[in-house]
């Protein structure tokens, strides 16, 4: 399986660091892109490989993207914490929220 995305074939994205979701069926990657100074936070579902959702890493007050070095995940699944290279943490909650209900929708 392969789990390096494509964005209109123009900028790819390496995968930083990874984790696996705690029910096993997603896999949550940061990825840097190598041709521009961004990257995202995508989610794979584990199944089939597929990109389900991408999340831009935002600017910081200064303008610059930040680079995430490491991913971790709480037991429950519902927090994201991501860690920069500028020695922050940023911890994500509604991109679980958000995958959950998107997977509710599709099963109803």
């Amino acid at each position: 399986m392969n789990f390096c995305h494509s964005e209109r074939s123009t900028s790819r994205f390496g995968v930083v660091s990874f984790v696996l979701t705690p029910d096993h069926k997603f896999i949550i990657g940061a990825l840097q892109s190598s041709l521009e100074d961004r990257g995202n936070l995508c989610i794979w579902k584990l199944s089939d490989g597929k990109v389900i959702q991408t999340l831009p890493i935002m600017q910081d007050f200064g303008g610059q993207y930040e680079e995430l070095n490491q991913l971790a995940i709480s037991n429950d699944g519902l927090f994201i914490l991501s860690a920069s290279r500028d020695r922050t943490v940023k911890v994500w909650m509604e991109f679980m929220e958000y995958m959950d209900f998107k997977e509710r929708i599709q099963n109803s």
